[in-house]
């Protein structure tokens, strides 16, 4: 009795040791991610998780039949662990989301290579993590004696490990799985999966093989929510306006296809309202259009003095108030899709729905619609054109792309490179060819000039335009951020003055947003310096972070129109489609035009203004005419005159459900090539 007991006190140790490492990464992450979810039931779930694959991996190793292998896999396993964790942490620091697994490691080449010194500083800032990551690893070497019994484990043992991580995993798993504990769970962990969606909710570890399945087997679709038929409304009577939706017979769609996620997204469109037309409809028709999303642009970027041109186009045009780029979770790619496709952006099989996109119909992108009246259709990007496969993506959007490696050619370069040179560069022959020839042109910018690193030294068009800014009373962060962007600025008005002299700004339309809010101001350790901005600070987690401006102006508006509705840059698309008069059909997009009025505030089915914001493990954040729902807070503030509608658990089940199907079927257009089968491209 006096040797056994000693015996069961090192196999106790031994078999909680990985359980612990792995719970101590976890928590190790949540509490020095700057976006960390709360501290709430999801917890438990990590905790669980983290004893089932401990108590896996313990079983794992016993197999071995000598104490060197097992300590050998042992010491791997702890290493490779802190490496994905430290990974995962510095991604987060740098892009302030968290990426899937396979694309984090895919994408590692082209982030170290186009953007080394600002890799090396997210690393830098990511030290202290990553020495407290590897302490798990050295306390394995220190005490493997305890940690690595000399006997291989025995039959008993390896029984009841293997039995209590499956019985914990079932009685965790299946309940979420049914929906019964933990519902607004269950679509992070199986059709609506994302690695920024799973991680603050199920740990890294368990992310992890949730990808690894996914990726093999597929995401399941059954959890698909079958389209259910509008709430009836009053017709306004008498009909002015006609809907902007083509003739689709979705009966006989169904009829040809057994596919369950096609005949689920047949359902879904053909019960959606579609956004009628209004009194802008076709205001901007046969104009030339010039579309631009600006590099990590700001409202906080607007100023009547420093900023004179992009004040000029936010005061005399249309002037939405309550616009917003959130977070897709997808840096620039998202941000970029969002206002080009107006579809959510979502992730399929790892990747980016707009990586997926290319190989599909895109019969509602502007550079398509607008090739088809016989414009001339032309993207840029004054960065390399590989990068994110735009190379791939644009031409498939119906544009002629150019970038830098790729046909366009700037008298400068160096990061980040000069969106006034590639205005110069690139409008000569649209607009030559309209004055000389009638020619109608559609031109996307994505310019890169706003880019982090936002210092003097790690940034050329910062130093560029550091006088400009020397007055300010800000940070020299700050003041960084505003110089580089600048040149955007600069960039406009050369086209505006262009425009001017060929006598064209009254047939030519200017639409600008951004990608993303400047996250990179944003850091993990240290200052957040984008509240130096704000006039109330607010926080990640918080919406008004991503309030943001959507210019939109033409010569030829007499006087400004102001829209207070709340809206975002997946309705870009479709109220661009609305004012130039092209065809297209609202049920088949994620955003709505702006401009429509035919909404019920009540009733969600409606097509009523309603931005929505990236699940980041506590749910999906959105607002709607009537208030908005915080997921972070787990809160509803509704508007004034709304405020019964807080009380309304049937309007905010009804209302979350709307989200959550938004982002469901974005991702299943994409994912079937859904307007491929709709119009047989």
């Amino acid at each position: 009795m006096e040797i056994s007991r000693p015996i069961k006190h090192i196999r106790l140790w031994s078999m909680l040791f990985f359980p612990l490492i792995i719970l101590y990464e976890e928590l190790l992450l949540r509490a020095l991610s700057a976006n960390a979810a709360p501290w709430d039931h999801h917890l438990l779930l990590i905790a669980v998780f983290s004893l089932t694959t401990g108590l896996f991996v313990w079983f794992l190793m016993g197999l071995l039949p000598t104490r060197r292998g097992r300590l050998t896999a042992a010491v791997i396993f702890s290493l490779l662990l802190a490496v994905i964790f430290s990974v995962e942490y510095t991604v987060n620091a740098f892009f302030q989301t968290y990426f899937e697994f396979s694309l984090m490691f895919s994408m590692a080449g082209d982030v170290a290579g186009q953007f080394a010194a600002e890799s090396s500083e997210a690393i830098k800032s990511a030290l202290p993590f990553i020495l407290l990551s590897f302490i798990p690893a050295l306390l394995l070497v220190m005490f493997h004696r305890i940690v690595i019994p000399a006997k291989r484990i025995s039959r008993d043992e390896a029984f009841w490990s293997v039995m209590v991580s499956v019985v914990m995993e079932s009685i965790t798993v299946v309940p979420m799985v049914l929906g019964s504990t933990f519902p607004h769970d269950r679509d992070a962990y199986l059709g609506s999966y994302t690695a920024n969606s799973a991680i603050p909710r199920f740990g890294v570890v368990k992310s992890l093989q949730l990808e690894a399945a996914y990726s093999l087997l597929g995401l399941p679709e059954e959890f698909l929510i079958a389209g259910q038929a509008p709430a009836e409304e009053a017709l306004p009577t008498p009909v002015v306006y006609p809907y902007n939706a083509m003739d689709i017979d979705f009966e006989a769609l169904k009829a040809e296809t057994s596919d369950k996620t096609l005949l689920s997204l047949h359902g879904y469109f053909s019960t959606k309202t579609p956004t009628q037309q209004n009194e802008y409809t076709g205001m901007f028709e046969g104009k030339n259009l010039i579309f631009i999303v600006a590099e990590a642009f700001s409202p906080y970027v607007i100023d009547p003095e420093l900023t004179p041109t992009l004040y000029k186009l936010s005061t005399e045009g249309f002037v939405f108030t309550d616009y917003y780029q959130p977070d897709w979770t997808q840096s620039t790619f998202g941000g970029e899709f969002a206002a080009v496709s107006g579809l959510v952006p979502t992730w399929i099989n790892n990747t980016y729905s707009f990586s997926v996109s290319a190989d599909n119909a895109m019969p509602f992108a502007l550079g398509n619609q607008f090739r088809k009246l016989g414009y001339t259709t032309a993207a840029f990007h004054n960065h390399y054109g590989g990068y994110y496969g735009r190379i791939y993506t644009h031409p498939n959007l119906g544009y002629d792309y150019r970038a830098i490696d790729y046909g366009l050619e700037l008298e400068t370069q160096g990061w980040p490179n000069s969106d006034l040179e590639m205005m110069e560069a690139t409008i000569g022959d649209y607009i030559d060819s309209y004055v000389s020839q009638g020619q109608p042109f559609h031109a996307y910018y994505m310019t890169v000039s706003g880019h982090t690193a936002y210092s003097f030294s790690g940034n050329r068009m910062s130093r560029k335009h550091k006088e400009e800014v020397a007055h300010l009373d800000h940070s020299e962060t700050i003041q960084a951020y505003l110089a580089c962007q600048l040149e955007v600025e600069y960039a406009l008005s050369y086209l505006l003055e262009q425009l001017e002299a060929a006598g064209i700004a009254d047939d030519t339309v200017i639409a600008l947003t951004a990608d993303h809010y400047p996250y990179a101001l944003t850091e993990n350790f240290g200052t957040d310096y984008y509240r130096e901005l704000e006039s109330s600070p607010t926080t990640t987690q918080d919406t008004a972070r991503y309030k943001n401006s959507f210019l939109l102006w033409s010569g030829c508006m007499e006087e400004p129109v102001t829209i207070t509705i709340p809206c975002s840059s997946i309705d870009i698309i479709p109220t661009l489609s609305n004012l130039f008069g092209l065809e297209y059909d609202s049920r088949l997009l994620s955003g709505r035009d702006i401009l429509a009025t035919n909404y019920d505030a009540a009733d969600p089915n409606s097509p009523q203004p309603f931005v929505v914001f990236t699940d980041k493990g506590s749910g999906i954040s959105w607002i709607s005419i009537a208030g908005e729902y915080n997921a972070f807070k787990n809160t509803f503030t509704p508007n004034p005159g709304f405020e019964s509608y807080a009380e309304n658990e049937a309007y905010l089940e009804a209302m979350h459900k709307k989200a959550s199907s938004m982002f469901k079927y974005a991702r299943n257009l994409v994912k079937t090539d859904y307007y491929s089968v709709v119009f047989n491209e």
